[in-house]
């Protein structure tokens, strides 16, 4: 069994104990800090053993973990045994993971030894009242902040900083004010309620991407934040903020409409209500520049128009490229390595196709053609 990283971590709203996604103030923020910051799901593990590289822990009040979720285990001796682990096979009282080639010696571990969803490894460096600001904990990224105004109902707030200083201020925003006040939007209700919607979410220590399906349980739109993935060397401001340019936008997902502003594989014009940002332009000049999301396939408007998939986990994507809009040609700083586009209707097809770790999952049916890359062997760089 090969030990398969675990840096891409994927998280569902109808995960045991996942964080409720409703049209109530806050509650996007409790989502972001379970998933990005804190984890969730504690579970005590009984026994820990390690045989022929092979993990295994006996959970016998059982636990609700799949095939592919990284958990953290914490208080057990040996320690190299602590940390994140992607698991290659579960059943209801037993997860499995390989240790291959970490010199961690066979036998029995020691200790009172828990197991947790693990966190994608950001840390929340401000907070005020229904606000927060995340930042990535990867030393290699760019370290980027993103604000998150979490103060409506049915809608959210999402914009990237260059610098912060507490939770309202900030330097080098993008969007600007200028190009949008406020920032971008994320849909969480299309009610004012405490009744839950679903999400999905995708991250590393460098990025992520939220989807919520804030209308019909199977529409989603979604917002990213984070490095761009083949920057040039030394481009200190390929860091994206996307979502959708308005509170309509975020929250009236209707079937057989195609997804549109922060939806990224449909952002293929880069004008002013595309809801695409770069921190700054190639050349480092300060201020958001709009960008152009752009992929190999044809633009299409409706599932007519798209091709039947092939059978089976060959589900062919394609990775999105992101141009800087300074021009009409566009200048190419990187892919967003959290969405692909699916050249065909996948309503059938949500969940994971390929192997743990690697392959994809597809988030949303009808007009809403997404995919969460979860990388090769389990990492986007």
């Amino acid at each position: 069994m090969t030990t398969i990283s675990n840096k891409v971590r994927y998280y569902r709203s109808d995960m045991a104990g996942a964080p409720v996604l409703s049209g109530t103030a806050g509650a996007l923020i409790s989502v972001l800090d379970a998933c990005l910051v804190d984890g969730w799901d504690v579970r005590v593990i009984n026994s820990l053993t390690v045989a022929d590289g092979i993990a295994t822990a006996q959970i016998s009040a059982g636990h609700f973990y799949g095939e592919g979720d990284v958990i953290r285990v914490a208080g057990a001796t040996p320690a190299a045994l602590n940390g994140a682990w992607r698991l290659a096979s579960v059943t209801g009282s037993t997860a499995v993971w390989s240790v291959a080639g970490l010199g961690i010696a066979a036998g029995s571990a020691t200790g009172t030894i828990t197991a947790m969803r693990a966190p994608a490894g950001w840390e929340k460096v401000f907070a005020a009242t229904n606000t927060a600001v995340y930042r990535g904990l990867d030393v290699a990224g760019l370290r980027h902040f993103v604000r998150v105004d979490d103060t409506g109902t049915t809608t959210a707030r999402l914009r990237g900083f260059e610098e912060m200083s507490d939770a309202d201020t900030g330097t080098g925003p993008y969007p600007t004010d200028t190009q949008l006040s406020g920032g971008l939007w994320v849909g969480k209700s299309y009610a004012a309620s405490g009744t839950a919607r679903p999400w999905r979410l995708v991250a590393d220590g460098r990025r992520f991407a939220i989807f919520s399906a804030p209308y019909y349980s199977n529409l989603f739109n979604h917002a990213t934040f984070g490095d761009l993935l083949g920057a040039a060397a030394g481009d200190a401001y390929a860091s994206l903020c996307s979502g959708p340019y308005s509170s309509g936008e975020a929250i009236t997902m209707y079937t057989g409409q195609t997804p549109r502003s922060g939806n990224l594989p449909h952002s293929r014009t880069g004008n002013s209500t595309n809801g695409v940002f770069l921190a700054r332009n190639g050349a480092g000049v300060a201020g958001a520049v709009l960008a152009k999301p752009i992929f190999a396939g044809s633009y299409v408007t409706g599932a007519a128009s798209y091709a039947t998939p092939i059978s089976g986990d060959a589900l062919p994507s394609e990775p999105v490229q992101i141009l800087e809009n300074d021009s009409t040609a566009g200048i190419p700083r990187g892919v967003a390595p959290q969405v692909r586009h699916l050249p065909f209707s996948a309503g059938s097809y949500e969940g994971l196709r390929g192997v743990p770790g690697d392959g994809l999952r597809i988030v949303a049916a009808h007009n809403c053609f997404y995919a969460i890359d979860l990388g090769a062997n389990g990492k986007w760089d």
